[in-house]
């Protein structure tokens, strides 16, 4: 079955981007602002750009979270991207926001010793994912965020990168796969990922 693809567009992320580099790919993609328009579709992108407080007030207000959430429960793939990898965790530092609560553990601050945001290209290594999308990393891929995952278990950790230490650029459990860099926005080299983690999806 081809993938078709709803990017969630909830006013704070970066749903035209993503929806751009899919249709660079020649991925059949639609915005979702609605929980209906989850219906029919095979996989569900979350991009953020923003706060995880924000996200989960507005993807709560709209009725997306639980729209997600069956979506996940029926064993269809979620692909997030920065704020999207965040908010699959329990709570963040930021803001106190409650999450998804998808994956045990939290997200913190990066470092006082780093400058913060993070903004720019990172070198992303493989720390164990699997091999349709181990071959796309060892390379750099562009960061924007401050805050970072801290997952209990750190088996879902399958790409790492340093920045004030070590921390996950790369999650994968089940059907959820997620980065903290933006595919989108990272050259050829995040197309090449993004098509390998749709196109092979489940991870």
């Amino acid at each position: 079955m081809r993938p078709v693809v709803a990017v969630v567009d909830y006013a704070a992320g970066n749903c035209p981007s993503v929806l751009r580099a899919l249709a660079l790919l020649g991925i059949e993609a639609r915005a979702a602002v609605h929980p209906e328009q989850l219906e029919g579709v095979t996989h569900a992108v979350l991009p953020g750009v923003g706060s995880a407080l924000e996200t989960m007030r507005s993807l709560r207000e709209s009725g997306m979270a639980e729209a997600l959430a069956g979506h996940v429960a029926a064993g269809k793939p979620y692909v997030g991207i920065c704020v999207g990898l965040q908010v699959l965790f329990e709570q963040s530092e930021e803001d106190g926001a409650e999450c998804l609560g998808w994956l045990a553990g939290s997200v913190r601050r990066l470092p006082a010793t780093v400058r913060v945001p993070q903004i720019g290209w990172n070198l992303v290594r493989d720390t164990g994912a699997p091999a349709h999308l181990a071959e796309a990393l060892g390379a750099h891929f562009y960061f924007v965020n401050s805050y970072v995952a801290d997952p209990a278990d750190r088996s879902v950790v399958v790409a790492e990168a340093d920045y004030g230490g070590p921390f996950a650029a790369m999650v994968v459990a089940g059907n959820l796969c997620a980065t903290q860099f933006h595919l989108e926005k990272s050259g050829p080299r995040g197309l090449e990922l993004l098509r390998r983690v749709v196109e092979g999806a489940p991870c």
